[in-house]
């Protein structure tokens, strides 16, 4: 077990094997951070990426995300489990693999996020302001209610033979889940993004929506 009230990695390589590891906060300034398949971290703070992360394990922080390097977390799941507000921020995208969010005080982004695989709601919402989060055309949204979706931009890629696509959206207060049903299948490739405009949106004499 490593237990750490304050970690700043600067090394070449790490390798977090099966088991659990815990620190307090995670700056990587200068490593590639490999957290394996079977392994747990606990961050009881905020993770900075300024270099490399790939994870095939489980992250679970209560704190804030920043990436301004490479954070392709592979097939792994991170978790957001604060108590208060937590932030994806950074320079660069990151690209989870399994996003679980589970804070009944919300994810907030100050830059887009991709999810490859599945975007699991536990507790919270996922609030996006301007920017958006994306879902890969294989991927899932798994556990979406009343009190848990997309509050702003969700971007889902569409796979060709699509027939349909939901849309787990709302605004700050209401869920209006969206199912769009598409003409016959598609058959090419795209993405669209969906949100909720509270009253009516600005474009709707011009949308062609009865």
């Amino acid at each position: 077990m490593l237990d750490n009230k304050y970690k700043t990695i600067c090394t070449v390589a790490i390798l977090f094997i099966a088991g659990v590891a815990n620190a307090q906060t995670v700056n990587n300034t200068n490593a590639n951070i490999v957290v394996a398949s079977g392994t747990n971290v606990v961050i009881t703070g905020g993770f900075t990426n300024a270099a490399t992360l790939s994870n095939s394990g489980t992250v679970k922080l209560t704190g804030n995300w920043a990436n301004n390097g490479t954070a392709a977390v592979g097939a792994g799941e991170v978790e957001f489990n604060g108590t208060s507000l937590q932030t994806v921020s950074g320079s660069a995208v990151t690209a989870f693999g399994n996003l679980k969010v589970n804070n009944a005080a919300n994810l907030s982004l100050s830059q887009d996020a991709l999810v490859n695989s599945t975007l699991t709601f536990s507790n919270g919402k996922v609030n996006t302001a301007a920017n958006k989060i994306s879902l890969a055309s294989s991927g899932t949204v798994s556990g979406a209610s009343a009190a848990r979706y997309v509050n702003g931009n969700f971007e889902k890629f569409i796979a060709a033979s699509t027939a349909s696509k939901d849309f787990e959206i709302g605004d700050a207060t209401n869920y209006s889940a969206l199912n769009l049903a598409f003409t016959g299948i598609t058959n090419g490739t795209g993405s669209i993004t969906a949100s909720t405009t509270v009253l009516d949106h600005p474009n709707i004499l011009t949308s062609g929506l009865d």
